[in-house]
């Protein structure tokens, strides 16, 4: 039996869908959005998660932490510094950086808590966590949810969060209350997304960013 897991498995398969509608399209205005968070944020900035290294190319993040090996051969040629190694379990010492950034890596762990109090370790005083998840309450979460009980290889491996959720397990792992962004507000797979994102968390947003500052 194999151990790889689905990302290991599917690595190409999710880098591809950056390059073609309506992935390049979705990722466009994600990357808009986390944007705005991360003007005002400091260096040095890590990606955890950063899977084959869109977003932290994009944003211009040089350091990345991902489990999967397969996809960090991807991310190689994009991010400059990279490390295989779990959320739960980051290799790096106290107050290492000035920025955490998390897209949809939420989703995919099995202890969100955890990862975020390992992100509280890493992170200086007055330190961010900039992240980006796609609520449960959204239709673009039972989109998704749908095609992975249809067995679609990485959705089904997802766990859709309520923004309750996520505001407690910062509070706990010793985070401030977080500001918001939200793209992809209209429903899925019905109008092309636009780029344009908008404080807050209105309601049916497919991608809700956060900024919370280390307590």
């Amino acid at each position: 039996m194999s151990t790889q897991g689905p990302f290991d498995l599917h690595a190409r398969r999710y880098d591809q869908w950056y390059d073609r509608l309506p992935g390049a399209r979705i990722f466009q205005a994600e990357v808009a959005c986390l944007r705005a968070l991360l003007n005002d944020t400091p260096a040095p900035m890590v990606e955890i998660g950063v899977g084959t290294g869109r977003f932290s190319a994009a944003l211009n993040l040089p350091w990345g932490v991902d489990p999967s090996r397969p996809m960090l051969r991807l991310a190689r040629p994009r991010v400059p510094h990279l490390l295989q190694a779990r959320g739960e379990a980051l290799p790096f010492r106290e107050g290492t950086f000035g920025t955490a950034l998390l897209v949809v890596t939420l989703c995919f762990v099995l202890d969100p808590l955890t990862v975020l109090r390992e992100i509280h370790r890493i992170l200086r005083s007055g330190g961010w966590v900039v992240g980006g998840w796609i609520p449960r309450e959204s239709p673009w979460a039972t989109v998704y949810a749908r095609k992975g009980a249809q067995g679609h290889p990485l959705y089904r491996v997802a766990r859709f969060h309520a923004r309750r959720e996520v505001e407690e397990w910062l509070k706990t792992a010793g985070f401030q209350p977080p500001r918001y962004r939200s793209t992809l507000r209209v429903p899925p797979e019905t109008a092309p997304p636009t780029l344009r994102s908008v404080p807050g968390v209105p309601a049916g947003a497919g991608f809700v960013c956060f900024a919370a500052r280390r307590g």
